[in-house]
């Protein structure tokens, strides 16, 4: 697979879509929980999406990732032959990360609408 070095070591704070050679270079940042430092963060997923091939470059922990996979070994063994396509599994990829992504987001805003209660409630005088 020939990759270019652009796209490997790319990082930045936006999304991006960029076609290579023979693959789709695709670079996405998602937030997630850190349990240890009780704190929202985000990381940078880059996905290179081929013909039979999805190659996936991060740095953090991911926790929807792993279940993702986890759920996927659990119900099927190692077995891949499942899977449509590469572009099938990109899929099923980003939009688990989606629907986390929207399920901590939804937290936050209620965590926020409970603390602007406090703060703006005549009890908190």
């Amino acid at each position: 697979i020939d990759l270019h070095e652009v796209h490997v070591n790319f990082s930045n704070f936006h999304a991006k879509i960029n076609t290579g050679e023979n693959y789709l270079f695709v670079a996405l940042r998602f937030p997630y929980y850190e349990y240890e430092e009780q704190i929202t963060a985000g990381t940078e997923i880059d996905f290179f999406v081929g013909k039979g091939y999805v190659i996936m470059l991060h740095t953090g922990k991911i926790p929807a990732l792993k279940k993702l996979f986890a759920d996927y070994v659990k119900e099927n063994g190692k077995d891949m032959h499942n899977i449509d396509s590469a572009v099938d599994l990109f899929y099923k990829i980003v939009d688990c990360l989606l629907d986390h992504s929207f399920d901590l987001l939804d937290n936050i805003s209620e965590t926020t609408d409970e603390v602007e209660d406090l703060i703006f409630s005549c009890d908190g005088v």
